[in-house]
């Protein structure tokens, strides 16, 4: 099941660290989509815990200040941010062992630190690969300490029609 959540002028303020959305063992909600939100976090505040969520969608969203917006220490299966304004925070938007698909399309993501995306280990190992990545119309800059993705591997990758500007790496194959 999908949890979506709209508004045409509402905004979410976390004036503290941990998450906004923590799935409870009893849910079956295993999707969550944002549209048309504003929401502001706070040194250490992170969007969304998975495995509690497979599937995420953020769309014509405003968010500042988050450190990460999926964290996750399993596999993902889709993320689509679009059309969305991302400023501020310390870590990688998006984190885990690995991805089936990842959308990230007519964004602005600026003034942040880590990745736009990383894949990370799990007890010492990485999942074997993120399979699609698509990246396209999006303005990404000032990402200090890091830059577009850290991977093991990729399978199938678009990147195009981006603006990149003050980033200390690129792509990092491991």
């Amino acid at each position: 099941e999908r949890l979506v959540i709209t508004s045409d002028y509402g905004t979410i303020i976390k004036n503290d660290g941990g998450y906004i959305f923590v799935k409870k063992d009893t849910s079956y909600v295993t999707d969550i989509e944002l549209k048309d939100i504003t929401i502001r976090g706070s040194k250490d505040t992170k969007l969304c815990k998975s495995p509690d969520f497979i599937n995420v969608v953020i769309d014509n969203c405003k968010l500042e200040n988050f450190d990460c917006l999926v964290d996750s220490d399993t596999y993902m299966q889709n993320i689509r941010l679009t059309n969305s304004l991302i400023t501020g925070g310390d870590g990688s938007l998006f984190k885990a062992c690995g991805f089936y698909g990842l959308y990230i399309e007519g964004n602005t993501i600026e003034h942040r630190k880590g990745y736009v995306v990383e894949q990370t280990y799990k007890d010492g190992n990485m999942y074997d690969s993120c399979y699609f990545i698509n990246m396209v119309n999006n303005l990404i800059e000032g990402f200090t300490s890091g830059g577009i993705g850290y991977f093991k591997k990729i399978s199938k990758v678009n990147i195009s029609n981006n603006y990149f500007e003050n980033m200390k790496n690129n792509i990092i194959l491991d």
